[in-house]
């Protein structure tokens, strides 16, 4: 790697870790009913993270050196991903269409299993696409990372660790029995929702910042 592009990685880093910091430094200082109100639905983070997914779907379609069929997916994606910000899977039927329940449940209608699998698979579609794209992307690499690439790294990375918050409270208490006194449940919310309005914006950065993002066929 180039010491310019180690200098952005460093910098981004320490951004980030500012901005996580100062989310839990809220979640720690301020006064409980601040810190929910602030992390619940009518909260900032919950307002804005998919008005960023839309920011980005936008982004994605006018990318005019992107493919396509890129523009096309990335846009699809980043939509349906500001969609389910906003809780469109679960609002559509009685419960949300992307956990297994749905499926099993008797009290829901065949015709909107039917219509809930179809939706499924079109998300897992466009996902797998993306991901395959990009994983040929780096195996075919010739040169120095773009930075771009960087940004979309520390996306997936954020992402996983988001997923982990999120279950951490509920498995922690179905696993071992271990009910996590509220402060801290809002502490482990704080940082997952951090993360989670990281996401967009890591990846507005991305589109924003790279110039030679080819994807192959």
């Amino acid at each position: 790697m180039s010491v310019n592009l180690l200098r952005v990685i460093g910098i981004s880093l320490l951004l980030i870790f500012i901005y996580i910091g100062i989310s839990l430094h809220t979640a720690f200082t301020a006064p409980l009913v601040v810190t929910e109100y602030l992390f619940s639905e009518q909260g900032a983070y919950e307002v804005f993270s998919p008005l960023l997914w839309f920011v980005l779907a936008f982004l994605c379609l006018v990318k005019l050196k992107l493919q396509f069929s890129t523009r096309i997916l990335t846009a699809l994606a980043a939509l349906m991903l500001g969609l389910r910000e906003m809780d469109l899977h679960k609002s559509l039927f009685e419960m949300s269409f992307i956990k297994t329940n749905f499926y099993k449940s008797p009290d829901i209608a065949l015709t909107d299993k039917l219509l809930g699998f179809t939706l499924l698979m079109v998300m897992i579609y466009v996902l797998v696409a993306l991901a395959k794209r990009f994983y040929k992307v780096l195996r075919n690499i010739k040169q120095d990372l773009d930075i771009s690439y960087i940004y979309v790294v520390f996306t997936i990375g954020i992402a996983a660790l988001s997923k982990v918050l999120d279950r951490m409270t509920s498995q922690l208490n179905e696993l071992f029995d271990i009910q996590l006194i509220r402060s801290t449940q809002v502490a482990i919310m704080t940082a997952e929702e951090s993360f989670e309005m990281l996401l967009p914006v890591l990846l507005i950065v991305a589109v924003l910042s790279y110039r030679n993002f080819k994807f192959e066929k």
